[in-house]
């Protein structure tokens, strides 16, 4: 699905609409609402200050609370902007065609991937493997993805027992049970091991050593 975005003014701008946008109501300022096709869209009003002698309301993008739809959960998320905040433009999101065939495509990519060997030689002979996914709050196509990627892991002699889907949580809680099976589809949630990353358990995390930066690496266990 494709969206509308905005760009913020960091010292004006609260970090909660920092968010894509769904739509966009100006309510009445005459700049209409956008909706998620709507792309390009160039408003009557600038951000920088009037100079002497002009009047201040040619640079104000609206004189009226703003309704804004975020992209936010499942729904969206309606907030309204204060007066007293202020937005730039939205911006659009260049097209692209959907891919005619994702599973010739993701076979392909497989076989013949950029800057590495095929994953059924870089798996041959491996007894483990862990595949890392987003969790359930980026709109990932794990249910497109994880199949080819899986038979060829197994193909190349990885036993089911020795795979591991590691859920990529970062600090969110874990996701489970009927969660987990609108992420991985329900034959892979039944029969892979299906694990969430603990992100706050150091018990189950490998220390590394530190950046360049001195700031120190942890990495899951189960990935390393």
């Amino acid at each position: 699905m494709r969206s509308t975005r905005v760009n913020t003014q960091r010292l004006r701008t609260p970090p909660l609409l920092r968010f894509r946008l769904l739509s966009i109501d100006m309510g009445p300022t005459g700049f209409g609402r956008f909706g998620l096709r709507r792309r390009n869209f160039a408003p009557h009003f600038t951000n920088r200050h009037p100079i002497k002698g002009e009047s201040s309301d040619k640079f104000s993008p609206r004189r009226h609370p703003m309704k804004l739809t975020l992209d936010y959960g499942k729904t969206g998320l309606e907030v309204t902007l204060p007066q007293d905040r202020f937005l730039t433009a939205p911006l659009g999101i260049r097209e692209a065609e959907p891919i005619a065939d994702p599973t010739a495509a993701l076979d392909a990519a497989l076989a013949s991937p950029i800057g590495t060997g095929p994953l059924l030689e870089l798996a041959r002979g491996k007894k483990t493997a862990c595949v890392v996914i987003c969790d359930i709050t980026r709109p990932v196509p794990n249910k497109v993805l994880l199949p080819p990627i899986l038979r060829t892991l197994e193909s190349a002699g990885v036993p089911r027992s020795g795979i591991t889907i590691l859920i990529a949580t970062g600090l969110h809680r874990p996701n489970e049970g009927d969660e987990l099976v609108e992420l991985v589809g329900a034959e892979i949630a039944r029969d892979y091991r299906c694990e969430n990353h603990r992100g706050k358990e150091k018990g189950e995390h490998d220390y590394l050593g530190t950046t360049d930066r001195g700031v120190p690496v942890w990495i899951d266990n189960r990935y390393t």
